[in-house]
This record gives structure tokens, sequence and C-alpha cells, in this order.
């Protein structure tokens, strides 16, 4: 999937080569000469990619697609079995983190911490087994729990759900480190919006300055070295979407 996004598709692109089975060529402009097939392979990789079952996503691809795609029962259940047939090593990385949770909750640990690339540490505090009653079913049964934040309520955890934590903190520190070498680079950041650096430049430097801030966006973060990265810069007199 890096491979082919490093040729220059995107994240959902690729995903239909390795999730359908794609041909390449036939997934690159897949949006505009497929649009459900495209809503589908997006509605999979933001939903199954960080373990979400058939149930779950039965409800929430709809959210995910604007609507664009709304499976029923079967499709579901063959979306996700295919999603996790065909990434088997994404499907490892939730269980090593199960893994870890588990040993630590046995264990009695105050905390769980997971080492990022980065070079920070995301920590969960009391990770715990508790009865409580199941999402689906209304029934007691023990699940593994934790607090993110020290003091806060525990909440259920899950291996799958420390991958899409780890994967969120990774995009934020790519983010912060192209904002300090922006700054660091003479540039004037005004604000962030989720993915998105504003600057302020002159108008007579605009131009030449967009260059610039692409290349600095996607070669700030060493640890991240092999990791495809694209920035799209905009020139505009105010802020849009």
């Amino acid at each position: 999937t890096l491979a082919l996004i490093r040729d220059g598709m995107n994240l959902y692109e690729a995903a239909a080569v390795k999730i359908l089975g794609m041909d390449p060529a036939d997934a690159v402009g897949l949006k505009k000469r497929d649009p459900a097939r495209y809503q589908f392979v997006k509605a999979v990789v933001l939903g199954a990619g960080y373990g979400i079952g058939a149930k779950k996503f039965k409800k929430t691809a709809p959210l995910l697609t604007g609507g664009a795609y709304a499976p029923d029962d079967a499709a579901a259940e063959q979306a996700i079995a295919t999603y996790r047939s065909t990434n088997p090593k994404v499907v490892s990385l939730w269980h090593y983190h199960q893994a870890g949770l588990v040993s630590s909750a046995l264990n009695n640990d105050p905390t769980h911490s997971v080492s990022l690339a980065s070079g920070r540490t995301i920590t969960y505090f009391e990770p715990r087994y508790v009865i409580m009653d199941n999402t689906f079913t209304g029934k007691p049964t023990n699940e593994l729990v934790a607090s993110n934040i020290l003091g806060e309520p525990p909440k259920r955890i899950l291996g799958s759900r420390i991958v899409e934590n780890v994967a969120q903190s990774l995009a934020r520190d790519i983010l912060r480190d192209a904002w300090v070498a922006l700054v660091d680079a003479g540039f004037s950041v005004g604000f962030t919006v989720y993915d998105e650096i504003v600057a302020v430049v002159p108008v007579s430097e605009a131009e030449e300055a967009k260059g610039r801030f692409a290349s600095i966006m996607c070669t700030s973060s060493p640890w991240a070295t092999g990791l495809p990265l694209e920035a799209e810069v905009q020139v505009a007199d105010r802020y849009f979407k």
C-alpha cells in the first residue's frame, strides 16, 4: 500500500488495489469513474482499519461516506472480513497491542505505555478488567478499561484503539514538526486547522514560497523516513476550505 502511495496514488486508490484486487491502472481516478466503489473503499479504510466489527461498521459506514454507502448485514460482514484477510500486518498490530494491554491489566500495572516513533509516549492509566454491559448485547461482560487522562473515568480499550491513537498521534507530530520547521524558515504561521497550516506571506513572495512551504511540510520529520507524504499548497487572500 505504501509503495502504491509513493507512486502517486491517494490512500483510497491504493486501498482499492490492496482490498479489491484492482489493477493499479484502473484504480487511478476511481473517485470520478466509479464513485460507489470509491466510497466503499473509503468506508472500509476509515472503519475497518481500527478494528471495527461488522455491526458497528453497518452503522458508521453511512456516516463515514455522507450516506453514499450503506451496507446491509451481509455486506458489512463481507467488508470487514475482506479488509482483515488482505491486511494481516494491521491485524497483527492490533493483537500485539492487545497482548500488551492484557499483560498490564493482569499484572495490575499502574500505567500502560506505548512508545511512538516520534519519540513521545502515550500513557494509559490503571488498565484493568471490569464487569460492564456489552455495547451490543447489553449483558454484563469482562472488559478491559483504562483512562486516557489521569483522574478521568476509565473507558473500554482495545489493541485496535491503541493503533488508532498511535496513528493520530504520529499525524499530530508530523504537523508539529512541520509547524516548527516553517517558523524556523521564517514563515509567519497564523494558525492551524486539523491537517492544515496557514501562513501569511507578502503577495510578492507568495508564488515563490509555495515550493519551499511544501518541501518543508514533507521533510521535517526525520523519524518518519520512508513515509510517503505530500502537501497541497494554495495561495489566497483569505482562508477558505
